[in-house]
C-alpha cells in the first residue's frame, strides 16, 4: 500500500490580498495582546470583498452574518481560482492489503488517534448509554443548554471514548495485552 495525501489547498481571498498589499504596515496590539495588522488592513480587504465597509456593531447590537452582501467581481475571481485547486491524493492499494484489512488500517488510524487526543480540537457529545456510569454528567438547565454550555462530564467522556478507540487499535497491533491478562486471570 502507499498513500500519499497532500496539504488542504490555501485559502487566498481579498482579505489575504489586503494583507499582501500593505506588506509594510506594521503590526499593532489588540486588547488581549496579541499582534495582528491595523484595523484599516482589515476594512481594505473587506472593501476588496464587498466593494464597501460594514460598521462596526454597537455594544449590545444583535448581529449575523449577513450572507447577502454584495460580492466583488474580485472577490468571485478568488472563489473561482481556489475551486479550481485540488488536495493531491494518491492511493495504491495491493491485493494482500485487504484481506485483514482491520490489521493494515490500524497502522494508520492509530498515530492519527494519539494526534487528535493530543491536539484536543474539541469534544463531540457521547451518548451516555455508550459510557460508563461515573462519566453520567449534572443535568443542565435549559439556560445553559441555550448559552451553549456543556455538562462537567462532556470532555471527560471523549476523553474515555478516545482511550477506548486507541486501546483498541493498539489491540490489531500488538496483542500481548492478551498475554498479560492471562497471567493475571
Amino acid at each position: 500500500m502507499k498513500i500519499k495525501i497532500g496539504n488542504y489547498p490555501k485559502w487566498f481571498g481579498p482579505y489575504q490580498l489586503a494583507e499582501l498589499l500593505c506588506f509594510w504596515a506594521k503590526p499593532v496590539k489588540d486588547e488581549f495582546g496579541i499582534k495582528d495588522k491595523p484595523d484599516w488592513v482589515h476594512d481594505f480587504g473587506e472593501w476588496l470583498a464587498h466593494g464597501s465597509v460594514e460598521p462596526e456593531p454597537k455594544a449590545g447590537d444583535v448581529t449575523s452574518w449577513n450572507r447577502d452582501r454584495h460580492d466583488t467581481l474580485l472577490s468571485r475571481f478568488l472563489t473561482w481560482v481556489h475551486g479550481k485547486q485540488e488536495r493531491t491524493v494518491k492511493v495504491h492499494i495491493d491485493n494482500y492489503d485487504t484481506w485483514s484489512m482491520d490489521s493494515t488500517l490500524a497502522y494508520i488510524i492509530l498515530p492519527m488517534l494519539k494526534q487528535l487526543k493530543e491536539k484536543q480540537h474539541g469534544a463531540p457529545y457521547v451518548d451516555l448509554k455508550d459510557v460508563p456510569k461515573e462519566l453520567h454528567g449534572k443535568k443542565l438547565t435549559k439556560k445553559q443548554r441555550d448559552d451553549g454550555d456543556v455538562e462537567d462530564k462532556h470532555f471527560e467522556r471523549w476523553e474515555w471514548v478516545m482511550d477506548e478507540m486507541i486501546f483498541a487499535f493498539e489491540s490489531k497491533i500488538d496483542s500481548s495485552w492478551e498475554e498479560d491478562r492471562k497471567s493475571v486471570v
